[in-house]
């Protein structure tokens, strides 16, 4: 009789557990997703560059234009200038302009090793970098009189 007891105390024992055990947690996954677009942020790029007052012949005072290149790919800057139109259709050539990245010396948009009046690209790679970009013009001898304005386009590719 002894032993009928524990063996119905033990199959009642499992049988309690089994109804007091949890259920087991049921799982489902969600799926994550999204894109890194290829990016290259440049802050810095002047709006305007004033050379002031430049007398025919002399070199303007420098601009500096400090940038910072953020980019999650290789990026290159490439700096084209125009001519600048003066009154009275005045035209002061691309030749007349003067640029340097860093501390280069500077050289003019119209020389070697710069071609089709656009200066050697900046670039670099992923990260963020910063980088000076110097500017001058010098109107020749023979420029007539009055207030001149001209473009940089700056290209800006990953």
């Amino acid at each position: 009789m002894h032993r009928t007891r524990v063996r119905a105390g033990v199959a009642g024992l499992i049988l309690a557990l089994a109804v007091a055990a949890p259920a087991a947690a049921a799982t489902s996954t969600t799926s994550e997703s999204f894109t890194v677009p290829t990016s290259v942020t440049v802050t810095g790029i002047p709006a305007s560059l004033n050379y002031g007052s430049v007398p025919p012949g002399t070199m303007s005072p420098e601009q500096s234009v400090s940038l910072t290149i953020q980019a999650n790919v290789d990026w290159s800057i490439n700096i084209a200038g125009s001519s600048f139109a003066g009154p009275g259709g005045a035209s002061i050539p691309v030749s007349a302009r003067y640029g340097a990245i860093g501390t280069n010396p500077l050289v003019s948009f119209g020389s070697l090793p710069w071609s089709s009046n656009t200066q050697p690209e900046l670039s670099g790679g992923t990260g963020s970098t910063s980088a000076t970009v110097r500017f001058a013009v010098q109107p020749p001898a023979t420029a007539p009189a009055g207030s001149y304005t001209g473009t940089l386009t700056w290209t800006i590719s990953p």
